[in-house]
């Protein structure tokens, strides 16, 4: 599934700065420049075999005349540590005459390279490489945008490209070397760069349509906590769970940051959603399953999940004891209070604590299976919950 953006593609259009979603906070992306071709030149010749890689005159000729779609993954100091090039073709599908002229009106993108440097390769750096080109292209204005995007891949590499949105056509027509090409598009660009995968987890249960609900986002769009808000309204679930790539210098973990919407607000804390966001990374390839997800929160610290050799998730959740001394019993409701609004008598309520976010009440067994709960009025106490115990 995917969502759509609440923005047109003009709002969006904005500098690119340092993308957070990369496993380096660092990098960014930005036009290749004349004084790079070199460098670009020789990361080409270091990750295609001799009778694939582009020479450095095509680089330099796909500079010079198509420069729009030629963009440079920097570090910090503006170091080139990958690149993605591309030229306009017209047509519908790729040729080899369509492959090696650049047509500036050209309906078609034709993606020529995806090259990162080898100590950056297998850390998700290319994929995102290819997902901020894809976007800084279709940001493009109206007459230097192509509608689509196509590139040829080997087997190996078809499913890198179908995570950055490319749709699978087939074999295609080029030949090019011993091995098959594979065709793949993104047939509409601006829908798809300003389009957020999504996923509805049912968490709780073996049955699709039951358990806990919740849904996973892929981005923050950058922190963007009104857009965020008004995703999460628009899913109308319980919560709407959004998570971004970290960097990680953990090899045993991977970090993702993890915000919860309500369709109302922003919480602290939702296990349930948690459970779904760590189930929909695994599911979707975006993590590894042999490695923990580290999920940093803004409220609630960092909460590790692990798939287990059996299937489960298991969540390390902060504990939370309630503090049930008398010292803090001026900041709680009284104990008739909290007994008129779970449906008891007064005086049923025989201890009452608090701990960061919910009220813990300790009743007798025959009074917990007598209880009838009044929601209106405890909604009126000033916390996230309240906790029932015998």
């Amino acid at each position: 599934d995917s969502l759509d953006s609440l923005e047109t593609a003009e709002t969006m259009v904005r500098p690119l700065a340092t993308l957070p979603g990369w496993p380096s906070a660092e990098l960014r992306l930005r036009l290749v420049e004349a004084k790079d071709v070199k460098i670009c030149a020789e990361l080409e010749a270091a990750s295609y075999p001799s009778d694939e890689a582009a020479s450095p005159e095509n680089l330099a000729l796909r500079q010079r005349v198509a420069g729009d779609y030629f963009w440079a993954a920097v570090d910090k100091d503006d170091s080139l540590v990958g690149f993605v090039c591309g030229t306009r073709a017209h047509g519908t599908s790729l040729t080899h005459v369509s492959m090696e002229k650049h047509e500036p009106e050209g309906r078609l993108l034709c993606v020529h390279s995806v090259v990162t440097k080898a100590c950056f390769r297998r850390r998700g750096v290319a994929l995102e490489m290819l997902r901020e080109y894809l976007r800084a292209v279709a940001a493009l204005p109206p007459g230097a945008r192509p509608e689509a995007c196509a590139l040829i891949a080997k087997a190996g590499l078809v499913s890198l490209y179908a995570k950055a949105g490319f749709q699978l056509l087939g074999l295609s027509s080029v030949v090019h070397g011993a091995d098959p090409w594979f065709e793949l598009q993104v047939p509409d660009l601006v829908r798809s760069a300003f389009t957020e995968p999504l996923v509805q987890c049912d968490a709780f249960t073996a049955e699709a349509g039951t358990g806990n609900a919740a849904a996973v986002v892929f981005s923050q769009r950058k922190g963007d906590a009104k857009w965020m808000q008004k995703v999460a309204a628009e899913n109308n679930l319980s919560e709407t769970a959004f998570v971004e790539l970290l960097h990680s210098k953990d090899e045993s973990s991977q970090r993702f940051s993890l915000r919860w919407f309500t369709p109302t607000c922003e919480v602290d804390l939702c296990g349930h959603a948690t459970l779904g966001a760590a189930h929909a990374l695994w599911s979707t390839g975006r993590a590894s399953k042999r490695r923990r997800i580290d999920f940093e929160t803004k409220a609630s610290g960092v909460l590790s999940c692990e798939l287990s050799e059996t299937g489960w998730i298991q969540l390390d959740f902060p504990a939370d004891p309630p503090n049930m001394s008398d010292t803090i019993k001026p900041s709680l409701p009284h104990e008739d209070e909290l007994s008129k609004a779970l449906g008891l008598q007064p005086g049923s309520v025989r201890s009452v604590g608090r701990g960061r976010f919910d009220i813990l009440c300790e009743v007798e067994p025959r009074e917990f299976d007598a209880m009838k709960p009044d929601s209106s009025k405890l909604a009126e106490f000033a916390y996230r919950g309240v906790c029932v115990t015998t």
